[in-house]
């Protein structure tokens, strides 16, 4: 594992957290005094870390015997979070959660950065499809919408111009 002290991590360990879909993830509880350690920072320090040992979250705790919590309400992001609006936005943006095994996800969060992959999408493509139907905004498929394809993979973007149903060929 990767040295963390130079960063102010004072300890860490790797512990796997299981999403209500199923879905093992790779968590790094960290112990740091609030503030003390900048997050994109300990991403960046495992980006070079083959898939299988890289975190999928970094939580920071006061003490690594705290209680097994994901208090974190996203991953480290460049993007200040901002709350979905309601309606569509909103349950786009529960379903990234749900599949991507977080407490919440802002409008302007990447799908990627928020620890996105390709089974990720599959999983949001399914449970999105459900809700929604096989298009997007009349005639774009939805898995196209969410790779970024048109647009970034941003949950507002996604939605943006329309809500589903009321583009071309809706």
């Amino acid at each position: 594992m990767t040295d963390l002290a130079p960063l102010g991590v004072r300890g860490s360990e790797l512990t796997t957290h299981r999403t209500r879909l199923g879905r093992d993830l790779l968590v790094l509880r960290y112990a740091a005094e609030p503030g003390e350690v900048d997050p994109l920072a300990l991403r960046h320090a495992h980006a070079g870390l083959d898939r299988a040992h890289r975190p999928d979250r970094y939580t920071r705790v006061d003490g690594l015997d705290d209680p097994a919590v994901l208090g974190d309400p996203r991953p480290p992001l460049a993007t200040a979070y901002r709350q979905p609006d309601g309606g569509t936005e909103a349950v786009v943006a529960d379903v990234w959660a749900e599949v991507l095994g977080l407490e919440e996800v802002g409008a302007d969060d990447d799908f990627f950065e928020l620890g996105g992959d390709s089974l990720a999408v599959v999983e949001t493509v399914a449970a999105l499809t459900v809700l929604y139907g096989p298009t997007w905004r009349g005639d774009l498929p939805l898995e196209l919408a969410l790779l970024g394809v048109y647009r970034p993979a941003l949950v507002a973007a996604v939605l943006a111009p329309a809500e589903p149903g009321t583009g071309a060929g809706a």
